[in-house]
């Protein structure tokens, strides 16, 4: 599976680096806890930055709340390890269908927001369309991405558990 891929593709630990393009989609589907990192930084007038691309707070919590799955999917990413806990490689497993319902219902959350405002055109509804159109063709097209999240320490796990048989086979041992 991953023959085309240099070993620069590959981490210290053996696994294939995440794709730039990852990164960004993730920067797109978290903009609203990105807006309000920024708001908080900024000391004066914090609450600006948020009513610039959030009128209405509800929209803004709204958004929070649906890019949920991406802030999961980053933490995921930030774990993948080889002594990760058992649970990790099935929750890793479905990322790629987290980021996709975190992006359609980032866009069903953004045409209700266009639907609030009566349709006017505004420059910034316009580019979060875009990118989110865009993040959508990377997330459909990437095959590099869909091999990062095939990629997981197998034989990891496998000889996590195989320790815990063998642990349980020495206790045996000892009993006899």
């Amino acid at each position: 599976m991953f023959k085309r891929y240099t070993p620069d593709d590959f981490d210290k630990h053996g696994y294939l680096k995440p794709p730039k393009g990852f990164y960004l989609l993730l920067l797109v589907l978290l903009r609203p806890y990105i807006i309000w990192l920024l708001s908080v930084a900024n000391r004066k007038e914090p609450a600006v930055l948020i009513e610039s691309f959030y009128p209405d707070k509800s929209n803004f919590f709204l958004g929070l709340a649906t890019a949920v799955g991406a802030l999961l999917v980053f933490g995921l990413s930030s774990l993948r390890r080889k002594d990760a806990y058992a649970w990790l490689p099935v929750c890793w497993r479905y990322s790629r269908r987290f980021l996709w319902v975190t992006l359609l219902t980032d866009v069903i959350v953004t045409v209700y927001m266009v639907k609030n405002s009566h349709f006017v055109f505004q420059s910034e509804h316009a580019a979060v369309f875009l990118s989110l159109f865009f993040a959508g063709l990377y997330l459909f097209n990437s095959t590099r991405l869909l091999d990062f999240f095939r990629d997981w320490p197998e034989d990891a796990i496998k000889g996590y558990v195989a320790d815990e048989g063998e642990d349980q086979t020495d206790a045996d041992k000892n009993k006899s």
